[in-house]
């Protein structure tokens, strides 16, 4: 899907605007699941149905900017509300190449203050994947210059932080990516960038103000070609003084923390529960609930399809 850029864009061009997918069983178990409408956009808040800890995420998914939320998503949701016991606000936010990094961020600023009008600052927490992740350094700096108070940490899973992939080692780690790849990527980033270019601080926030930011944790894998331009990203937020943790996966692709059921992702939602300090909360699973949740198999078929070119159904960027 990504690997041919020309035939990627021709589809994106003359497609149906997509469709978000719904929230699984398994979720739908946990959560008191509220569906409202800001600025004619969709905006998912999710509460533990169990006692809830006063963390509010809010989660901005991946996708490449032009796709939307799909099953892996909800996923990853589900998972951040067993490790935190938090509430969790998941915006839909309008895509490329319908619309541009323009009227998304006006709408995430939208979606922030209304996350403020529940939740003091310094409980809040941005959390993305790959082009959520990315969106989230972006809107932290978009506060800034609103002047709006900063959430208290930012969580990156696999985050893209520059559009243009400019590091060459991502030709090395390409073929071990089974479901990211550069060329179709980067057209997704000029879609999203519309008129104004890709190198922009607010398409591709490496380029932004670093200093000042809240801390942040960035999770990538080592077969995850993000990985060159994400180190990157690290070394100039800590040199602008910034308190930045890096976890690096071995072997891990990109935004391998969907996939629940690994070692490694297992791993990613321990750290996350000690960074926000739940480690003592605790969600009682009952049978119901452990027999709907997502299976194993699932995931693996879209990695299995993604490798043998079939791309349907896949994790997105």
């Amino acid at each position: 899907m990504f690997a041919d850029p020309v035939t990627f864009k021709a589809n994106l061009l003359k497609r149906a605007y997509p469709q978000v997918a719904p929230p699984p069983a398994s979720l739908q178990l946990q959560a008191y699941i509220a569906h409202d409408q800001l600025c004619g956009h969709a905006v998912f808040r999710l509460e533990p149905q169990a006692e809830a800890t006063d963390w509010h995420i809010l989660y901005i998914h991946g996708g490449g900017y032009v796709h939307e939320l799909i099953a892996p998503h909800w996923a990853i949701i589900e998972q951040l509300m067993r490790a935190t016991g938090s509430t969790v606000t998941a915006p839909i936010y309008p895509l490329a190449p319908e619309h541009t990094y323009l009227e998304a961020h006006a709408f995430m600023l939208d979606v922030y203050r209304k996350v403020l009008s529940r939740t003091p600052p310094e409980r809040v927490v941005f959390c993305g994947d790959s082009a959520g992740a990315g969106f989230c350094v972006a809107l932290t700096q978009a506060c800034q210059d609103a002047r709006l108070p900063l959430p208290a940490h930012l969580i990156l899973f696999s985050p893209w932080v520059d559009v243009t992939m400019p590091a060459p080692e991502i030709a090395d780690i390409a073929p071990k990516d089974p479901l990211l790849a550069r060329p179709g990527a980067v057209v997704a980033g000029e879609l999203w960038a519309g008129h104004d270019s890709p190198l922009n601080p607010a398409v591709s926030p490496t380029y932004g103000p670093l200093a000042g930011l809240p801390p942040m944790d960035l999770f990538v894998g080592t077969n995850d070609i993000v990985l060159p331009d994400v180190r990157t990203f690290v070394q100039k937020a800590r040199t602008a003084g910034g308190q930045v943790g890096l976890h690096e996966y071995p072997e891990a692709y990109h935004v391998f923390m969907a996939a629940a059921f690994t070692p490694e992702a297992q791993d990613v939602y321990r750290k996350i529960r000690t960074i926000l300090r739940t480690e003592t909360y605790q969600i009682k699973l009952d049978g119901l609930t452990r027999l709907v949740s997502s299976p194993p198999v699932r995931l693996a078929a879209l990695i299995r399809d993604r490798r043998q070119g079939k791309g349907a159904a896949n994790l997105r960027p």
